[in-house]
């Protein structure tokens, strides 16, 4: 069969290029034996060719969702061959699709570039300019053998680099991540526009892009808070970039908070609560005199709801919670009234006592705190940290989802349709830039390989991207950009939750509602991983809120 694919495209088993000489015994990461790629591969070409009329095209051009991670090996490609796309958005939204440029069997495009048009009405009466959309190349990490079951080892897409012209030879493809800011003002409609793929050394090819744009707009900052550490000089300009870039994907960096100088603090305040901060992190409170002037500037702002102070003993066994945590715990209530405190722990009983804010890994006790009738009055949150300590696992930590570049993009996304369901009021992720390998100075001129050195704490291991959500510059992460997602698909939910309630559409929200699960999950460790579920049930849930909204405004007129 192979060889009869090879003949077809003009390439005789005499004449098969070494990088595919290489693999050819190769399986892809769903186990896909490489002949079978390679016929799967002609067929698209042949597809593309007759979708649109261009003969013998020397490259075709692949659609993927932004829910699946796409690898730099053109034969492994998941995603459609075609020139169009159709997406949909609210006002005020981000939305996202990958464009794969794939060059036949042997073939090296030079200089690949993309320009972009304004999106336009059929009337052409309204348009969204070029100007909202964005485009990155995705770049690729070199994991490493880790100790927990992986679809792959070795080249992963996550790190976001700006466009400029590309080549594209051997068995790679070009991978392109494209994404459209839908303005506030938008009105709603049917918007169509242009990407044009042009090279040095082949025809242009066009790709249709149709956005619809629902009769809906979301706020500038989801309320839903999902919080993390990060690392850098306060103050300086990169730290205060760093922030805006996670606050501009709805993620809050806790740290801002953690200075004495209150000076240095209200600069960083001011410049993350207007960008939709949710909490922040205060410093040490154990010597309370000293903590004092800091608390009561808080209260002087108006900033003391938003206020963190974290456990003092970080997943702390029983012993440690019951003895030291609790008795912390009632000082911070006594001395600082109205100072919150959090804490990552499994669940032991009177818990409440030890912490406001109670943030449990899923795979730890956490269910059977919901079989117990979910006892105490903390808030319930969780955190992803992927090497949770002084735990016990009641399920494999594998199964649920989580934040490292070897996961499945919806590991990223799904977190935020369970924690509707939990009633789940926050997550943390450890953390925002923290871990990067030693060779990220030399990137991105040199390829990035992660660290084969095990964790630096007695419960080491190797978890490939656990704790950074960007790369230096900062540049934003696959991984970042689907978890803004998933806050927006919040958005959505708590939306859905609103109409359930009452009115002429509150059945079909309940009944959407209802489909949830087992649709996309059953509990947080069974879930689907078929992106187009997700988006399916998205584009479903907008129509239907959309469909209130358009009732909503006719009945006011």
């Amino acid at each position: 069969m192979l060889l009869s694919s090879l003949s077809v495209l003009g390439s005789g088993p005499d004449q098969l290029p070494a990088e595919e000489t290489a693999v050819k015994n190769d399986v892809d990461h769903w186990g896909l034996g490489f002949s079978d790629q390679f016929d799967a591969f002609k067929n698209k070409f042949r597809q593309f060719a007759e979708k649109t009329g261009v003969k013998s095209p020397d490259y075709v051009l692949g659609v993927e969702t932004a829910l699946r991670k796409t690898f730099q090996n053109k034969y492994w490609f998941k995603g459609r061959i075609t020139n169009e796309v159709e997406l949909c958005a609210a006002r005020n939204e981000s939305e996202a699709f990958q464009l794969a440029v794939i060059p036949k069997t042997g073939f090296t495009l030079e200089n690949v570039g993309i320009s972009v048009s304004d999106l336009k009405t059929t009337d052409e009466k309204f348009q969204i300019s070029s100007s909202c959309i964005t485009l990155w190349q995705v770049g690729f990490v070199q994991t490493v053998k880790p100790q927990y079951p992986t679809r792959h080892i070795g080249e992963w897409p996550d790190p976001l680099i700006e466009m400029k012209p590309f080549s594209v030879k051997g068995i790679d493809l070009g991978l392109v991540w494209c994404e459209i800011k839908v303005p506030g003002d938008t009105p709603p409609g049917d918007y169509r526009g242009t990407l044009t793929v042009s090279t040095s050394n082949a025809k242009p090819i066009v790709l249709t892009l149709n956005v619809h744009v629902w009769n809906l707009a979301l706020p500038d900052h989801i309320p839903f808070p999902t919080v993390l550490w990060i690392a850098g000089k306060m103050g300086s300009k990169e730290y205060l970039d760093t922030c805006r870039m996670f606050l501009e994907h709805h993620l809050s960096p806790l740290s801002v908070g953690q200075t004495n100088d209150l000076g240095l603090l209200d600069k960083n305040l001011e410049f993350c609560l207007s960008r939709g901060l949710k909490y922040f992190q205060v410093p040490d409170v154990s010597k309370p005199e000293a903590f004092r002037p800091y608390y009561e500037h808080l209260k002087k702002k108006g900033w003391l709801d938003q206020a963190l102070i974290y456990g003092g003993f970080d997943e702390p066994l029983e012993k440690t919670f019951r003895e030291k945590v609790i008795p912390r715990t009632a000082m911070i209530h006594k001395e600082f009234p109205g100072l919150k405190v959090f804490l990552a722990t499994q669940f032991y009983e009177k818990l409440d006592q030890g912490t406001d804010l109670w943030l449990t890994d899923v795979s730890a006790n956490f269910h059977s705190w919901l079989n117990a009738g979910r006892p105490g009055n903390q808030q319930l949150w969780w955190y992803f940290c992927h090497m949770p300590i002084h735990v016990d696992f009641e399920r494999p930590l594998v199964d649920a989802p989580n934040m490292l570049i070897d996961n499945d993009a919806v590991e990223h996304r799904l977190p935020y349709w369970m924690a509707d369901h939990y009633g789940v009021r926050g997550i943390f992720i450890w953390a925002g830039n923290n871990g990067w390998p030693d060779n990220i100075s030399n990137w991105p001129g040199k390829p990035l390989r992660l660290t084969e050195k095990n964790m630096d704490f007695p419960y080491g291991g190797i978890h490939n991207g656990n704790g950074f959500l960007i790369y230096p510059g900062p540049r934003p992460s696959i991984r970042l950009k689907v978890l803004r997602d998933g806050i927006e698909d919040f958005w959505y939910l708590t939306r859905l939750k609103e109409l359930a309630k009452s009115g002429p559409y509150s059945a079909e929200a309940k009944i959407l509602l209802k489909g949830i699960m087992p649709e996309i999950f059953v509990d947080t460790h069974y879930y689907s991983r078929d992106p187009n579920s997700i988006l399916a049930y998205r584009k479903k849930i907008g129509d239907l809120l959309e469909k209130e909204q358009i009732t909503h405004v006719r009945h006011n007129h």
